[in-house]
C-alpha cells in the first residue's frame, strides 16, 4: 500500500486511471509483467482494469475521490473512457 500511496502522492491533483497505470507500470515493471502473464486474452486491459478497481476500492486509504469518466489515450495511444480522480481535501476551480 505504501508504494501505491507514493504514486498517488506524485500524481497531479486531478489524474485519471491511464496516468496512474503508466506510473505504476514504470515503478513496478516486474510486478506488472507478472500480472500480465497471469491472464489470457486481452492481458493489458484485464490488468489495467484490476488496478483501477483496486484504486476505487481503496479511495479512502489513498485519499482520492472519483470525479467523472474522461476520454484519455491509453497505453496503445487509442482514446478510451477512463475514471478520473481528485486528491481528497483539495479544492480545484473549474
Amino acid at each position: 500500500m505504501k508504494e501505491v500511496t507514493r504514486i498517488t502522492n506524485e500524481m497531479n491533483v486531478v489524474f485519471n486511471a491511464h496516468e496512474f497505470i503508466e506510473k505504476f507500470q514504470i515503478s513496478f515493471n516486474e510486478d506488472y509483467n507478472h500480472y500480465l502473464n497471469s491472464y489470457t486474452g486481452n492481458k493489458p486491459m484485464k490488468v489495467n482494469n484490476q488496478i483501477a478497481r483496486f484504486l476505487s476500492a481503496n479511495e479512502s486509504v489513498f485519499k482520492i475521490e472519483k470525479t467523472r469518466r474522461v476520454i484519455s489515450n491509453n497505453a496503445n495511444g487509442k482514446k478510451s473512457s477512463v475514471q478520473e480522480w481528485i486528491k481528497s481535501n483539495t479544492n480545484v476551480s473549474s
